[in-house]
């Protein structure tokens, strides 16, 4: 569980899954803890959480989890419901940005239960809820213990800060995170994962991600960028000019999104996206290539001018030299714009794209922007790095 102080500024997010429409009765509470314990899956290394398996393809299972649980570098261990442990590697996590949420998948011959997933949509306030994890040690559970705890969805916020957009009366515990938010069905409506102490009453608040956050993003990404387990990095990166590997050793980071103005209307806007190429002390690291990225949601389609964009060293508040492109192309069917580096850039940079949006859209709401990296590489395999969120408001 992720824990914070202060009130809580307010985000919205969003999985290839199958939803079950199936006519079910309410269980007890006994049933509704088996199936939460079946499908929870226990993450212990750098930091320690709860995660989700929501999706299984032949002997690969995919889990869901917060991304607080799994932003540390380094080697984690999940434990099934059966007690076998599988390890997962930090450069295996995709992480979904604007939301705390990430992905990652392991390999097993044996059969496990995964999520039926509900309409979270339908989850109205008042509603019986059950978050379920696996609990931190106490005075009570000298080892991390699962529990199911019942409450209510008490809130449901209209604009929530990295995708925490239910606030229910369940009590949760640290290590919970990531965990599921069953309904009184037994089914998935969402993921644990923030608690924020009101400092003026000492209240805490819990808050969950609502699971139609989760199925928004993986169903935009599931087409064009399956997560798959990544093979072993190898000791070391044959040179830029004669690439061979097609996929990241560490995955880049988008870090930031915005624009210079957001009210509708304007014009000779710039869109900025920020990303980190990461490179870890003992590793060469994977260059950078490509990028695209590509309108996923909005009302309308926003044309940008070519011409005056650009690609910089740093940040928006800290901007470095331009880099050279060898070519900057859009395509207006899939609403693409793709920047080629030449030459590519090398791990441990940071950089922003500076796209000049030649007005922005005439009518309020949120677009969705798809970031996506490729490595060097004939072959080379993108990586979905997540959504930037631009919200455009009327003045009216």
């Amino acid at each position: 569980m992720k824990f914070a102080y202060g009130l809580p500024t307010i985000l919205l997010g969003a999985a290839h899954v199958m939803v079950s429409h199936q006519v079910v009765v309410a269980l007890e509470p006994p049933e509704i803890k088996a199936i939460a314990e079946k499908i929870t899956v226990r993450i212990s290394g750098p930091e320690a959480g709860s995660g989700v398996i929501v999706e299984k393809e032949g002997s690969i299972y995919t889990v869901v989890t917060n991304e607080h649980v799994v932003d540390t570098t380094g080697k984690y261990t999940i434990q099934t419901q059966d007690g076998r442990r599988y390890p997962v590697k930090s450069n295996q996590v995709t992480r979904l940005y604007g939301v705390d949420l990430a992905v990652f998948q392991f390999q097993s011959n044996q059969n496990y239960q995964t999520a039926n997933i509900a309409n979270s949509d339908k989850v109205t306030e008042g509603s019986t809820v059950y978050a379920a994890g696996w609990a931190d040690t106490d005075a009570v559970c000298l080892q991390r213990c699962f529990q199911s705890r019942p409450g209510n969805l008490s809130v449901r916020l209209t604009n929530a800060k990295d995708g925490y957009s239910w606030i229910y009366t369940n009590s949760i515990k640290r290590g919970m995170s990531g965990g599921a938010v069953l309904d009184k069905k037994g089914r998935l409506v969402g993921i644990n994962g923030r608690g924020i102490r009101d400092p003026r009453t000492g209240v805490t608040d819990f808050f969950a991600i609502p699971i139609n956050t989760y199925k928004k993003i993986a169903l935009a990404i599931a087409p064009s960028s399956p997560i798959t387990p990544k093979p072993s990095p190898t000791p070391s990166v044959p040179p830029v000019d004669t690439p061979r590997i097609g996929y990241f050793t560490q995955p880049p980071r988008l870090t930031y999104a915005n624009t210079t103005y957001d009210n509708v209307r304007e014009s000779a806007v710039t869109y900025y996206f920020t990303i980190k190429l990461i490179k870890l002390p003992d590793e060469a690291g994977t260059p950078l290539q490509k990028i695209t990225i590509n309108q996923h949601e909005g009302l309308e389609y926003i044309r940008f001018n070519l011409k005056k964009s650009f690609v910089f060293e740093g940040t928006r508040s800290k901007k470095g030299k331009k880099l050279k492109l060898k070519d900057i192309t859009s395509d207006k069917k899939t609403k693409t714009v793709s920047l080629i580096f030449d030459p590519p850039v090398l791990p441990g940079k940071t950089i922003t794209v500076d796209l000049q949006a030649r007005q922005n859209p005439v009518s309020e709401g949120i677009y969705l922007f798809g970031v996506k990296a490729f490595p060097v590489g004939e072959k080379s395999r993108g990586q979905f790095l997540g959504f930037g969120r631009l919200h455009f408001y009327s003045s009216d």
